[in-house]
Formats: structure tokens, C-alpha cells, sequence
């Protein structure tokens, strides 16, 4: 985004920052299906038709807000890294969620109640790919077994889950999943994959 020229800019940009940071007070201090314009709205201290004027719908904002969070803070994209060099890509990028807890763990708390920022489905389709390339060989179900699990082990939503639930402290969550997905990598790598086989309905094989 280029920066504002005009002053008539000037105050627009003020108004949609105010606007995003009154979005992550209400996200913090509610559940994520508590999460509204008017809400929002009456953060900002502002009219309901002023939040709608800059953003036409709930995911509307939830996509900016999103997008806020990445040019304020450079964050690290996982989307742009190669598979083999995600462990210190999911250091890097946890650590950056450390020192910017306030904010990301707003976008977090989106993510677990399942109002996610349109670009993660994008995100995750890039590093599929990326993902397909380097494991050529797989067949598709341990493909997509082994995919999902390291796409969790780098989401957002495993950062606030070691923080808050786990108690991990600043550091702590990044260094457990870089090795946790060089863990996995060199499994996948040596072809000690998990069973594809699905049990039966008490539990056991069929």
C-alpha cells in the first residue's frame, strides 16, 4: 500500500488504522462469534456506517485486518519458503508473534473460531505446491496426510495454542516447532510415514 499523499489520504488511513486496532480490542476481549461491525463500531467511536463505508462486511475485515498485521510487522511468509527451510522459517516467524503478542494473538483467535483471513486458503495452496514438489513420490492419501499435519505444526493458530494453553513461554514455541517439522521432514525423507489405513468404527482395523 502506498502512503497517503493528501490530507483527505492522510485521514482516511488514520481512520482505517483506528479502525483495525478498535477490530483487535473487540477480538481480545470477546469470543471470536462475538465479533461484529457494531462492535467494532463503538470501539472506534465511531458511526456504523463509517466502519462499513471502509469495509463492506465482517470477512471484508477480517481480510484487511490480516493484511495489516503483515505490513505492519514484515511478517515472515511462509508461502515464499521452500519446504526443507520451513524449521527456521517457523522460528523466525513465532518469534516475531512474541514480540507482537497483543496483535497477533487477535488474528489467532479469529483463526480458532473459525473466521479465517481469505489469503491463509492461498497460502496454504502455495506451500501444497511447494510441498508436492519436493515429495514428488508420496502417494496421494500419505501426501495428504503428512501435508496437513505440517501445516498445522506452522499455523498461527499452534503459536497461540503452545502460548496459552501450554504456558510456553517467548521463545519456547518456535524452537519446539522447528524441530518438530525437521522432525518431520526427515521422516518423510526416509519414508517412515503414518498408516493410511482407516479403523473400523470401535476403533480397531477392520
Amino acid at each position: 500500500m502506498t502512503e497517503p499523499t493528501t490530507l483527505r489520504d492522510q485521514q482516511a488511513e488514520f481512520t482505517r488504522n483506528l479502525l483495525l486496532e478498535a477490530a483487535r480490542k473487540v477480538i481480545i476481549e470477546n469470543n471470536p462469534e462475538d465479533f461484529t461491525m457494531q462492535k467494532v463500531a463503538r470501539e472506534a467511536g465511531v458511526s456504523h456506517r463509517t466502519v462499513y463505508r471502509y469495509f463492506p462486511s465482517r470477512q471484508a475485515l477480517i481480510d484487511e485486518f490480516s493484511e495489516w498485521l503483515e505490513q505492519r510487522f514484515d511478517s515472515t511468509s511462509l508461502a515464499s519458503m521452500s519446504i526443507d527451510e520451513l524449521d527456521d522459517v517457523a522460528r523466525v516467524a513465532f518469534a516475531r508473534f512474541d514480540r507482537n503478542a497483543q496483535f497477533f494473538e487477535a488474528a489467532a483467535r479469529l483463526s480458532v473460531g473459525g473466521l479465517r483471513p481469505a489469503d491463509q486458503a492461498k497460502r496454504t495452496e502455495i506451500i501444497r505446491k511447494e510441498f508436492d514438489r519436493v515429495f514428488p513420490d508420496l502417494d496421494p492419501e500419505s501426501a495428504d496426510l503428512t501435508f496437513s499435519i505440517l501445516r498445522l505444526l506452522i499455523g498461527l493458530q499452534t503459536w497461540f495454542e503452545l502460548r496459552d494453553r501450554f504456558q510456553l513461554d517467548e521463545g519456547q514455541p518456535g524452537e519446539a516447532v522447528a524441530w518438530a517439522v525437521r522432525v518431520l521432514y526427515e521422516a518423510i525423507e526416509r519414508g517412515d510415514l503414518p498408516s493410511t489405513e482407516k479403523p473400523g468404527i470401535d476403533g480397531h482395523d477392520p
